[in-house]
């Protein structure tokens, strides 16, 4: 834990592993979190299917950050949002850093079953 799905631009696909090595090295430093408990799932969509603002196929760059996880504190998570945005602006050209939104998902220890 956590895992985290990212909603990316198929055009985007070069650079997954740079984002998700900047996904992982921020949740492990700001969630002090290792990273054989970091489990990334990349969604590639092709730009032609891509819906916003009434349009399909929207000129504009969106990207979606999912984390589930253990509750963090409000603090961590907004730091965490905010270095994401930041690497992922650097990575990957966007119009604008909020058409990058990074969602959270918390968890509590009863909502996670594993296999035994």
């Amino acid at each position: 834990m956590p895992f985290v799905e990212t909603i990316l631009f198929e055009e985007d696909k070069k650079k997954l592993k740079i984002i998700n090595k900047l996904i992982s090295k921020k949740i492990s430093q700001i969630f002090n979190s290792k990273y054989n408990t970091i489990t990334i799932y990349n969604k590639l969509i092709k730009k032609k299917y891509f819906y916003h603002n009434l349009k399909l196929n929207n000129t504009e760059k969106r990207i979606f950050i999912k984390i589930s996880g253990f509750k963090r504190p409000k603090t961590k998570k907004k730091k965490l949002a905010q270095q994401i945005i930041l690497g992922l602006k650097k990575i990957i050209k966007v119009k604008s850093p909020s058409n990058i939104a990074v969602y959270y998902y918390d968890r509590s220890t009863e909502d996670i079953y594993h296999g035994m």
